[in-house]
């Protein structure tokens, strides 16, 4: 395997991981599924020297701009921030996967990649982000040992020594040509790497026991909920219960409606921010 074609393909597949970990949580909008897929796919093939990036970077600055100031307006709006950015990560992986010139836009979609993992921390509660974490684990392994070897050539030069004449510099586009950088052995072994320090990390992560507050943690699963009344509650909005032994009322019935033989009561509650007079603070 050519050592160019290998490093592409095992930073698609880490972009790609973090990109399910988010697509896979079910919050992710349709469209955005569907472009970030899209967009993946086109990009595989819009690289140098098929395509100059130079020509489109004007549109892609404003586009990024409108797509940025369309997120900002809908936080402001009310939208759940964690939504909109995991939205906005997917949207930069993608501009970025069409901007690969050099190492320096690998680093940043590497960061990029990393940062969708951890929203799909918070979106993704599945068994897939798992699986998706571990795809993650071995393919950035890859990724980024390959990088580190890119980045070394691309900013040296390489010399060619033969003993019967002088040294000569060698094209890093030929390097990165080679077959003979990486191999079957260079995957079979990095992966057992990445194996090891996964289920190394899994242990460790059963083992220490977990706090369920956190900077990442969505206003719709945080904080410590009171029994008592509330509007509506909607299906994993729930968080810990914390009973509260306050008193809010007392009631006296008839002994007709005593024992078991007596017609069930029904109690509806309701809270006022003003009332008149104590008797319509409760409706019975």
């Amino acid at each position: 395997m050519r050592f160019a074609f290998a490093h592409k393909l095992t930073t698609y597949l880490m972009v790609m991981c973090a990109f399910s970990a988010i697509a896979m949580s079910g919050y992710l909008a349709p469209p955005w599924v569907l472009g970030g897929l899209i967009g993946a796919a086109v990009s595989w093939f819009w690289e140098p020297p098929r395509v100059r990036l130079e020509r489109w970077n004007l549109l892609w600055t404003v586009l990024s701009v409108a797509v940025f100031l369309f997120q900002g307006l809908s936080v402001f709006a009310g939208r759940d921030v964690i939504l909109a950015g995991g939205e906005l990560l997917v949207y930069f992986g993608i501009v970025k996967l069409f901007n690969r010139a050099g190492s320096r836009d690998y680093q940043q979609l590497y960061a990029l990649s990393f940062l969708m993992l951890v929203a799909g921390t918070v979106l993704n509660s599945e068994l897939t982000y798992g699986i998706f974490f571990l795809g993650y684990v071995v393919s950035a392994t890859w990724a980024m040992i390959l990088f580190h070897l890119r980045r070394e050539m691309e900013d040296n030069f390489l010399l060619k020594h033969s003993a019967d004449r002088p040294s000569e510099r060698v094209e890093v586009a030929r390097v990165l040509s080679s077959r003979r950088i990486v191999g079957g052995k260079f995957f079979l072994g990095t992966s057992a790497v990445s194996l090891i320090i996964f289920l190394g990390s899994t242990l460790l992560f059963l083992a220490i026991p977990r706090i369920g507050f956190g900077i990442f943690v969505q206003k719709s699963r945080s904080g410590v909920h009171m029994t008592g009344f509330a509007d509506g509650i909607e299906l994993g909005a729930h968080g810990l219960i914390k009973e509260d032994r306050t008193v809010v009322m007392r009631v006296t019935v008839d002994d007709a409606w005593e024992g078991d033989r007596a017609a069930s009561l029904h109690w509806r509650g309701a809270a006022f921010d003003r009332y008149d007079d104590l008797r319509r603070a409760f409706d019975v």
